[in-house]
């Protein structure tokens, strides 16, 4: 009963969208986001004049965000978060080779083949440690590495890898902890 209510809301949405388009222009769009349909706006006249066409409020019909704040990706078109909505948020996408590449859709090895011996790019809890393992890498420190505002967290990743880069043929970077004011990651290696 809820998934016809759902679809007959985005509906209701997308007849709006269209009826505005003939009449002169809308760029938002409905996607799906956590599996629901879910509104892109690209302005406040798009949403004022959605609610002047459906009659209600836009948020009793359908979740919506704004451009700046979503994105769809090129995998799968899914629409995913691209601007953190709390101190703790963490991407639930990549950026591949220039594309917007979801959590779902991208392997372990794509992320490896980008972030491997390449201090700039990490892997952003985007897979879990037990991948790594499964990989064949282990994890160098025992205590999570830091940078942050904090005194004593000050550890780089490009001056880790370069007292590494020697001693092992695959480094890479993994974020584990986000927080206002700091950053925790780990260094996963292996030799082939």
């Amino acid at each position: 009963m809820t998934k016809t209510i759902t679809e007959q809301k985005r509906r209701i949405v997308q007849k709006a969208i269209e009826k505005i388009e003939k009449q002169g222009g809308c760029n938002s769009y409905i996607g799906t986001y956590e599996n629901e349909p879910f509104l892109i706006l690209f302005s406040w006249d798009d949403l004022n004049m959605i609610e002047k066409n459906t009659h209600c409020q836009l948020g009793s019909l359908i979740e919506y965000g704004f451009y700046d704040e979503y994105s769809e990706t090129t995998c799968c078109g899914k629409i995913v978060r691209t601007s953190p909505d709390s101190y703790s948020w963490s991407p639930e996408f990549y950026i591949l080779e220039c594309e917007l590449v979801c959590k779902d859709c991208l392997s372990f090895e794509e992320l490896i083949t980008d972030i491997e011996n390449n201090p700039s790019k990490c892997n952003d809890q985007l897979f879990k440690n037990e991948k790594f393992v499964e990989y064949g890498y282990f994890k160098l420190n025992d205590e999570d590495y830091e940078n942050g505002l904090h005194q004593g967290q000050n550890d780089d990743p490009k001056k880790i890898f370069d007292e590494l880069e020697n001693e092992y043929n695959s480094i890479v970077f993994s974020i584990n902890e986000v927080s206002q004011f700091y950053i925790k990651f780990d260094v996963w290696v292996k030799n082939n």
